[in-house]
């Protein structure tokens, strides 16, 4: 094995460790807020989904929609879809500290049909009932895993690289007499 050889497949192992970690520090736990008793919440990486299954809806209020295990302090929601009683989405805005200064601790500080995330809680005001929630939130690590697919597609490349080098190697040896091959190759 040549130390090419080598390195690149050093390379693939810590790439695929890297992709398992990352994809493990992606993973963000709900529990508690105002929407604990009345919505199943699933979580896949930054998508979070809450909805009713039987039940009524959460009513009209402020809070606490669900705290967050997260471990950045981002407070980028995206992708918001929140729906009334009647499965309708209602426009619903991500509210943004930069044009207040004041600090939100409580949903009810909120503007009418807004969400903010500060500190792991999802904070909200509706003025309407909420029969189910979605929205993104601000992949941090979306960076670093777009770097380690351009890693994968230029090891992927070196691998084929590598493989018709030691084609062509093979080929030259044979050319230069230094390997025989027999004619025909029988498995009788």
């Amino acid at each position: 094995m040549t130390k090419v050889t080598l390195f690149i497949r050093i390379f693939w192992l810590i790439t695929i460790i890297s992709i398992i970690i990352i994809n493990r520090s992606n993973t963000i736990t709900v529990s508690g807020g105002d929407s604990e008793a009345v919505f199943k919440v699933s979580t896949k990486q930054s998508r979070i989904l809450g909805y009713i299954d039987g039940g009524s809806p959460l009513s009209i209020g402020c809070g606490t929609l669900i705290n967050l295990s997260l471990k950045d302090s981002t407070n980028d929601l995206s992708d918001i879809k929140i729906k009334n009683e009647f499965s309708q989405i209602v426009e619903f805005t991500n509210f943004n500290l930069k044009h207040n200064n004041n600090k939100i601790i409580n949903g009810c500080e909120l503007p009418v049909n807004s969400i903010y995330l500060t500190n792991g809680k999802v904070l909200y005001n509706s003025s309407i009932p909420i029969s189910s929630f979605q929205f993104s939130i601000g992949n941090t690590t979306l960076f670093t895993t777009y770097i380690i697919i351009f890693i994968l597609l230029f090891l992927t490349v070196i691998t084929i690289i590598r493989a018709l080098e030691s084609r062509n190697q093979w080929r030259r040896m044979i050319d230069d007499g230094e390997v025989e091959v027999k004619e025909k190759m029988s498995f009788d």
